[in-house]
Formats: C-alpha cells, sequence, structure tokens
C-alpha cells in the first residue's frame, strides 16, 4: 500500500500473472469485514485499488485477497489522522 501509513486514501497494487477469481477486502483487528475493494474476475495485468478510509476510524485494518484457488495473501495497512 502507497502511503502506509494513510490519513484518507491509499493505493493497493497487485499484478496478476493469468486471469484470476479475485476478493479482496478489508478487514478491522477484531476480524470484521469493513470494506470490499474487489469480487470478480481479473485479466493478467497489473491493477490499483484505491482505499478510501475516510469513513473508518484511525487503526490498522488488513486487507486480504483470495483468488479462486483458495490462495490467500494477507496485508496491513495502517489509517490515521
Amino acid at each position: 500500500a502507497r502511503p502506509n501509513p494513510f490519513t484518507t486514501t491509499t493505493r493497493l497494487q497487485l499484478t496478476l500473472d493469468t486471469p484470476t477469481a479475485l476478493r479482496v477486502a478489508v478487514f478491522d483487528v477484531l476480524g470484521r469485514e469493513v470494506k470490499k475493494l474487489h469480487e470478480g474476475t481479473l485479466q493478467a495485468g497489473t491493477y490499483n485499488l484505491r482505499l478510501d478510509g475516510s469513513h473508518l476510524p484511525p487503526g490498522l485494518y488488513l486487507v486480504r485477497a483470495t483468488d479462486g484457488r483458495g490462495t490467500t495473501v494477507t496485508r496491513s495497512v495502517a489509517l490515521s489522522r
């Protein structure tokens, strides 16, 4: 994520080698989903997903990307004010 920590919005970049069914969601530290960034199939390429945190309280969040095969990647982002 760039920038991280962020104050209002941040950009999450992901690169896919092949077309992939993908779900990207943001969770708070208690494991509650607070925002869905993408759900569906993406073609191979590089994508920038924008996380707007203006409605979220400051804190640590986890961004989880899960593909159609069940592979999951999780990254943390910090929202400050």
